[in-house]
């Protein structure tokens, strides 16, 4: 099954921005499993949390797997 993860940037959370709505759209009207995934400290981010992250919340990806990504994160 396609998993979405939504990464935000810098200064962000879980619910900034459009990430609520796109998540809500995509699970409810798609049926697709869609997670925002917790970037910690996004006012003053650290690489190596960000990827310890990033790692924990996408253990396994495969060719089901998409990511959305925004300011920072599209970096990290």
């Amino acid at each position: 099954m396609k998993h979405i993860y939504v990464v935000h940037g810098f200064a962000a959370t879980k619910k900034s921005n459009w990430f609520p709505w796109l998540s809500n759209t995509l699970s409810s009207e798609l049926g697709l499993i869609l997670t925002v995934v917790h970037l910690p400290n996004s006012k003053k981010p650290q690489l190596k949390s960000w990827i310890a992250a990033l790692f924990n919340e996408i253990p396994n990806p495969d060719n089901e797997t998409y990511i959305i990504a925004h300011s920072l994160g599209c970096i990290a």
